[in-house]
């Protein structure tokens, strides 16, 4: 069940609002991210797969923020790579960051 926040006060903090989704029974891997984003704000693409058991974060990361994070005006952003960035064997890199941040408002939300 979702939070419906327009019946209810949604919480300040993120760390707060990510208690509540977790409590709607998500499935493990969408908890793992979440709890891992908690943890280490601005995490790598290639972090969240290896630490999460995730695949391919990015479909994980899409289903939550479309139907998971708008309940609880959370969403999970994605940072492209400065460019001229490179990977360990010199070549230019494409990898991601990903953050939790609040949004600012619900308007256009399901909820």
């Amino acid at each position: 069940m979702h939070f419906n926040s327009k019946l209810e006060h949604l919480p300040e903090t993120i760390a707060e609002r990510v208690a509540l989704a977790i409590r709607a029974e998500l499935a493990p891997q969408k908890e793992r991210i979440l709890s891992f984003l908690l943890a280490k704000p601005r995490a790598l693409t290639h972090d969240l797969a290896r630490n999460c058991a995730v695949g391919y974060p990015p479909n994980r990361i899409m289903e939550l923020n479309r139907e998971i994070l708008p309940h609880y005006g959370l969403h999970i952003e994605c940072i492209a790579p400065p460019k001229g960035q490179k990977n360990r064997f010199g070549d230019p890199t494409h990898v991601h960051r990903w953050q939790l941040v609040k949004l600012q408002s619900l308007v256009g939300c399901i909820l």
